[in-house]
């Protein structure tokens, strides 16, 4: 509806009519020449964040419907150096479900999945809030990263108790990290980077080294960033796989230094990591796989279905770990369609492009096939996962145009609760994952903004290892892009 569309609507519903806030009825004064010139008891204001509500100031600060109604339910609303009765209201502001703009000193407040739109100009931008939020006067929420002390508030069946980071939204940082500051809070100066990585996000104020391999001291300061890097790296990571349960690999190299690290480099059950290996061998043999395609379809090779087929199988493989799609891959291998003979094909693969420790056996299950094998288990290594991923980034895995399409489905992968959940939001990630009741492991290249890295962890009989993988992904991304 247009402004002025909107005025006429509230010049005929503010003549004579009551606006009951507070449980007490408020008079809204009739309009003269517009409601934007009532100087009286009231005055109203349209919100011009695309909400289509209206800010009334009377007693204090309220939110209405069109129909003049108080907003009853909880809202952030944007305002852009709205003046109302000498006020000026600039940024993101939260009402209560009272539809009350509270006139009141810093308070944390819970907000659920609420969504505001900020228009400048032509353009629209959509910020999303959820979470605690600390607000100031009038429901503003905070403008620029800071730090405020919390003594013993309990919300949730959590207490909060210390010094916690607040983002440039107001929104209380409960994910571990470390965040730069000027400033005093509590008496206390910060001047630095601090490790937020406590309870719910608690500044850690005790001397050592924190989980995610930052060395603190007795204020929550970090020591040195610079002495983060590779060398410092692998000792950090020697520690933290001493302290695992089961059998741990790990494999890192930066791509831009080519230093690398390799822990515990032995074979292990692959689970789902040899479809990363049986991708790249069907890329290699791609017109002999759509030829065995073709002849189960019973087309000619170049029917568009066959080749629609073949890259569903892919897709399917990879970006969601499909077993049956594996083992129909394994059997495609073969010019009579038998699974046996394409482990063979795949395994010749993998011996002559150096990936020597890795080796195709059986069909993957559950999928409707039946169980066939050669006699092993599927097994690979962190060093061969890290070869074959450093081929894929360089494109040098059978084309450039091959890698690219590799690394595409990598990078379209859905399970991302791995080493994508220890970096950052945001950070591009081309990973493969594999899981059994006893195996967790995940490769993956990571984008840093500083350096692109590769890291591969495998992991058996362990406990945490989903939890474990995280905090070893964590260190890594810190360690090479802070």
């Amino acid at each position: 509806m247009a402004t002025g569309n909107r005025l006429k609507k509230w010049k005929i519903w503010a003549i004579g009519v009551t606006a009951v806030l507070a449980g007490s009825a408020v008079p809204v004064p009739a309009a003269s020449s517009s409601l934007l010139s009532v100087t009286e008891e009231a005055q109203i204001r349209p919100i011009s964040d695309g909400s289509d509500k209206y800010l009334l100031k009377s007693d204090g600060f309220y939110c209405l419907k069109e129909d003049g109604s108080r907003d009853n339910a909880a809202a952030v609303h944007y305002f852009d150096h709205m003046e109302i009765d000498g006020t000026v209201l600039d940024g993101f502001y939260y009402h209560d479900e009272n539809g009350c703009f509270q006139a009141d000193s810093s308070h944390m407040v819970k907000i659920n999945k609420l969504s505001c739109t900020k228009i400048s100009g032509d353009s629209e931008e959509v910020t999303e809030f959820d979470g605690y939020y600390m607000v100031n006067n009038l429901g503003k929420l905070s403008a620029a990263p800071q730090v405020h002390y919390i003594s013993n508030y309990t919300a949730d069946g959590a207490t909060y108790d210390g010094y916690y980071y607040f983002d440039e939204n107001g929104r209380m940082v409960t994910e571990p990290g470390i965040h730069e500051l000027e400033m005093t809070s509590n008496g206390q100066m910060f001047s630095g980077t601090y490790y937020f990585g406590g309870t719910n996000g608690v500044l850690v104020q005790e001397a050592g080294v924190t989980e995610d391999g930052f060395p603190v001291d007795e204020t929550g300061k970090v020591g040195d960033l610079e002495d983060l890097g590779m060398d410092t790296l692998e000792p950090q990571l020697e520690t933290m796989l001493s302290g695992y349960e089961g059998e741990w690999s790990v494999y890192v190299k930066d791509l831009e230094t080519e230093e690398e690290i390799v822990l515990n480099d032995e074979p292990l059950y692959s689970a789902s990591l040899i479809k990363a290996f049986v991708m790249a061998k069907t890329y290699e043999d791609m017109d002999k796989v759509l030829e065995h395609e073709a002849a189960q379809l019973k087309t000619a090779a170049d029917d568009a279905k066959v080749k629609e087929k073949v890259d569903t199988l892919l897709w399917n493989m990879i970006t969601v770990s499909d077993n049956e799609s594996c083992n129909e891959l394994g059997r495609l291998q073969s010019d009579s369609h038998d699974f046996q003979d394409g482990a063979e094909q795949v395994n010749k693969y993998l011996q002559k492009e150096g990936y020597t420790r890795t080796s195709y056996q059986s069909t993957l299950h559950p999928s409707a096939s039946k169980l066939v094998t050669l006699g092993g288990h599927n097994q690979t290594t962190v060093t061969d996962c890290g070869k074959l991923l450093e081929r894929i980034y360089r494109g040098e895995c059978v084309s450039r145009e091959a890698s690219e399409e590799m690394l595409n489905l990598l990078m379209n992968q859905e399970n991302t609760t791995k080493i994508p959940e220890g970096v950052g939001e945001n950070i591009t990630i081309a990973n493969k994952t594999g899981e059994t009741d006893e195996d967790q492991h995940d490769i993956a290249i990571v984008y840093g903004p500083k350096t692109t890295y590769i890291l591969c962890v495998m992991s058996e009989n362990g406990t945490d290892a989903v939890e474990n993988i995280r905090r070893i992904s964590r260190v890594v991304y810190n360690y090479l892009n802070l």
